[in-house]
C-alpha cells in the first residue's frame, strides 16, 4: 500500500501539477496581455525611447526645436502670419485671400544651407525625401527647382493623442545611406529615430523667378490625428505637407491671444508646454524678412 501510495504521488507530481501550472501561467498571461490592452503601458525599444504596444508608434514626451543650435526665438515667420507670396483665391482685382501660415519658419539668416535638421520628439519616420513636392524648392512654379523635400515624422502623446510632424524645405539626401553619427542621408520609411537625432539637412529654397535670392529656411509644422496616407506618391501625401491655408481657416483664442486651426498646431505653443527646461527658450516670435 505505501508503495502505491508512493508511486501515486511521484505519478500527480510529474504528470498532474505541472499542466495545472501550466494552464494557471496561460489564465495569468492571458489576463495580463487583457490588462496591458486596456491600460497601455511604456514599451523600451532603444535609447529610452518608449513606444505605444499596440501600435509601434514612440511617445513625445519632450521637445526641442528640430534645428541644431537654434532656440524658439530663432523662428522668424509665425503659425497664422500672411503671406503675400502665396494666393489662396485669386478675383477680378488679384488676390482676394493671401495664404495663412500653418506652421513657424526659422530665420533665413540662422539657417543656412546644409544646416543640420533634427527630431524634435521621439517618433517614427512616415515620409522621407525620395517624393518631392511643389513650393518646398521655390516659391515660384516657373523656377525649374520648384519642387522640393520633406520629412514626416508620426508621434504620440502618452495620453494616446497622435500626431504628425512636417519639416519641410529640407534637402532631397535619400540617395545617400542614412548615418545618424555621421550626419549623412536621410532616415527610411519606418525609421525610429529619437528626439535630437539627425534627420538632415536645410535645403536651398530659392526665392524669385530667376533664382535671385537663396531664402532657405525649415519650415516645422504640426498636425493633430494620425498618418493614414493611401499611397507613397505627392498627391496622397498632400494633406500633410500643406504650408498655407485661408485665413478664414484660423479661428482666435481670447485668452492666449494666438491664432488657432482646427488641425493644425502651433509648434511653439507645443513645445512651450512640453519643452525641455535644457533647450527650451522664450517663444517670441520675429516677422519674416521681406
Amino acid at each position: 500500500m505505501n508503495r502505491l501510495r508512493k508511486f501515486y504521488f511521484l505519478w500527480v507530481s510529474a504528470y498532474i501539477l505541472p499542466i495545472v501550472a501550466c494552464l494557471t501561467i496561460m489564465a495569468c498571461g492571458d489576463r495580463a496581455v487583457k490588462d496591458r490592452r486596456a491600460n497601455p503601458v511604456f514599451t523600451n525599444i532603444d535609447d529610452g525611447i518608449k513606444t505605444d504596444p499596440q501600435n509601434g508608434i514612440p511617445y513625445a514626451t519632450t521637445f526641442q526645436v528640430p534645428v541644431t543650435g537654434l532656440t524658439a526665438s530663432d523662428f522668424c515667420f509665425g503659425f497664422g502670419q500672411i503671406n503675400t507670396n502665396f494666393c489662396m483665391k485669386s478675383g477680378p482685382n488679384g488676390c482676394e485671400a493671401y495664404g495663412a501660415h500653418l506652421g513657424q519658419d526659422s530665420c533665413v539668416a540662422k539657417t543656412p544651407v546644409g544646416t543640420e535638421v533634427v527630431a524634435p520628439a521621439d517618433g517614427i519616420v512616415r515620409v522621407t525625401t525620395d517624393v518631392k513636392f511643389s513650393g518646398y524648392g521655390a516659391d515660384s512654379s516657373s523656377n525649374p527647382e520648384y519642387k522640393g523635400c520633406v520629412e514626416i515624422l508620426e508621434h504620440e502623446f502618452p495620453n494616446g493623442q497622435r500626431f504628425i510632424t512636417l519639416l519641410g524645405h529640407v534637402k532631397c539626401e535619400s540617395g545617400v545611406a542614412y548615418d545618424p553619427v555621421a550626419k549623412k542621408g536621410n532616415p527610411k520609411v519606418g525609421t525610429i529615430v529619437k528626439r535630437g537625432q539627425y534627420l538632415g539637412h536645410v535645403g536651398h529654397y530659392w526665392h524669385g523667378k530667376d533664382q535671385s535670392v537663396d531664402w532657405h529656411h525649415l519650415h516645422w509644422a504640426m498636425l493633430m490625428g494620425s498618418f493614414s496616407a493611401s499611397s507613397y506618391t505627392a498627391s496622397a501625401l498632400a494633406p500633410y505637407v500643406r504650408g498655407y491655408a485661408p485665413k478664414s481657416e484660423f479661428g482666435y483664442d481670447p485668452i492666449t491671444k494666438a491664432f488657432t486651426h482646427p488641425e493644425w498646431v502651433d509648434p511653439l505653443v507645443i513645445l512651450a508646454a512640453n519643452g525641455d527646461p535644457a533647450v527650451q527658450a522664450s517663444a517670441d516670435v520675429k516677422r519674416h524678412p521681406s
